[in-house]
């Protein structure tokens, strides 16, 4: 099935909660890649990301009969996917000796293998930067700077206000700066 770009997300979910179910595919089409890449980044392993992305579509095609579209189907995806991590990550802090998430970096593109070992270690250096930092500053970087949300919708997709949003953004890069300092100096 090919997306259809004239066709807005609530479009879609109106007529997947109606007499065409399948028309959600178009859904998972549009927004699966994005999906996974932020829950990668967010919860840290590949398998973890796998799990959460099709459990939020799983939970997003069983809502679909309850989603009222105003615009804000990708903070509404989003917030499902988040809210689905958060528990997570709460159940993994609860069992011993489990972790939340642990760096599992694809290999870097083909610039030889100088440039190679380079982009995996400054990949790795701020993925583990980016699990350093509390959840609630992780979400608003990984929604604001990966995803490319607005803050309007990373607002709703947290259920907190713009200004919430862009203060746990304004902190968190600021810790990032302080612990990627290091990176930098070590690149130059």
């Amino acid at each position: 099935m090919v997306a259809d770009p004239a066709r807005s997300d609530d479009d879609i979910m109106r007529e997947a909660a109606g007499a065409r179910p399948v028309a959600f595919a178009e859904i998972y089409e549009r927004h699966h890649a994005a999906l996974y890449g932020y829950l990668r980044k967010l919860v840290g392993t590949s398998d973890g990301a796998h799990d959460l992305t099709q459990e939020t579509f799983l939970l997003a095609f069983k809502s679909r009969g309850s989603y009222r579209g105003k615009g804000a189907f990708q903070a509404w995806l989003y917030r499902i996917a988040t809210n689905l991590a958060r528990g997570r990550f709460r159940a993994a802090a609860r069992e011993p000796g489990t972790a939340a998430g642990d760096v599992n970096s694809e290999p870097a593109d083909d610039d030889g293998p100088v440039a190679s070992a380079e982009a995996a270690e400054t990949r790795r250096a701020v993925e583990a930067a980016l699990r350093r930092l509390p959840m609630d500053q992780r979400e608003v970087v990984l929604l604001r700077h990966f995803q490319g949300l607005r803050f309007r919708d990373i607002a709703r997709t947290l259920d907190i206000s713009e200004s919430t949003a862009k203060s746990r953004l304004r902190y968190a890069l600021e810790k990032l700066a302080d612990m990627l300092r290091p990176l930098e100096r070590e690149l130059q």
